[in-house]
């Protein structure tokens, strides 16, 4: 569930650079898109203030996500802050039934250790805590956030299910999910609540993509511009603003997310009046992606571009 620092920066070189209209002159963009065509399944999407698609490829197109799929619970929460159902100041309880696996450091913490549903969504947001997510999930109703979804009737897995259906001994908890409709994948997933994590190890021994298409939290580029547009007020997204300079933004709001296969970066930047968002998503079922690679080919190229359209 973590990220590559270098793929991240990667983006981030990406996101600066096409946000300074870098598809103006050479034919810049258009060079640009032609190296990371190698990329498998890249989804891109750039709204201008939740109307205007500045640039848009596969935008529409459902693909896995990772921890990006957590925009949907800080909708969920804040929703219910706004109408005095939740408070950000309300205390739940670390239970050790309900810890998952890292990212994070709640699974560290002892049980029912006290904490408030702010802290909560700053780690989720943050530093993509899966204990902290899968707390939230649990308190707000896995149905009250598949709800806002565009599709409610697809399965919100919790982390700790996600790592038990991948990486269990018991191969037959995965092919029964995959080939289950979706009432059945939900009562599968709630009869999960007994079945053991994983050893930790397994998350470290986990290199190659494993059922990316099937197990996983499936959103489009342009759902999660919109998502993340909706939140963008909430001061949550602004914790980790992913290394991208403020100099050119007024506030940048992000949230990403990764496993072997599997990439996404999603933003929400503000410049004077004006919000963007952009959401690029990149799958790869065969392998994982060769990272140094692809940073090394196109960071020369936006480097450049960043200089000449910036500075």
């Amino acid at each position: 569930m973590g990220y590559s620092v270098k793929i991240k920066i990667l983006v981030l070189l990406l996101a600066i650079s096409m946000f300074t209209q870098v598809f103006s002159e050479n034919n810049s963009f258009e060079n640009l898109i032609k190296e990371l065509e190698e990329i498998p399944e890249l989804s891109l999407c750039i709204i201008k203030n939740n109307k205007d698609i500045i640039f848009e490829k596969d935008s529409e197109k459902l693909l896995s996500v990772g921890s990006s799929f957590k925009l949907y619970v800080l909708k969920a929460i804040t929703d219910m802050v706004d109408i005095r159902k939740a408070s950000w100041h309300k205390t739940l309880y670390i239970r050790d039934n309900e810890k998952s696996l890292p990212a994070g450091i709640l699974q560290k913490w002892p049980n029912m250790s006290p904490v408030t549903i702010k802290t909560l969504a700053n780690l989720m947001i943050s530093i993509s805590d899966n204990t902290a997510t899968d707390i939230l999930i649990d308190y707000i109703g896995r149905e009250n956030i598949q709800n806002i979804t565009p599709r409610p009737k697809q399965a919100i897995l919790k982390t700790s299910e996600m790592f038990k259906l991948k990486l269990s001994e018991n191969k037959n908890l995965s092919k029964n999910f995959i080939s289950s409709n979706d009432k059945y994948q939900l009562q599968i997933l709630d009869s999960l609540a007994k079945t053991p994590l994983p050893d930790i190890s397994k998350v470290s021994q986990w290199n190659s993509p494993i059922e990316i298409n099937t197990i996983e939290w499936f959103f489009s580029t342009k759902e999660l511009c919109r998502v993340i547009f909706d939140l963008k007020d909430s001061d949550i997204l602004r914790i980790n603003d992913s290394g991208l300079t403020t100099d050119n933004w007024d506030f940048v709001g992000y949230k990403g997310g990764s496993e072997p296969g599997v990439l996404n970066l999603t933003y929400v930047l503000k410049k004077g009046n004006d919000i963007y968002t952009l959401s690029i998503t990149a799958n790869n079922s065969e392998k994982s992606f060769d990272f140094n690679k692809v940073f090394k080919k196109v960071s020369e190229l936006l480097n450049i571009l960043f200089i000449h359209e910036v500075q």
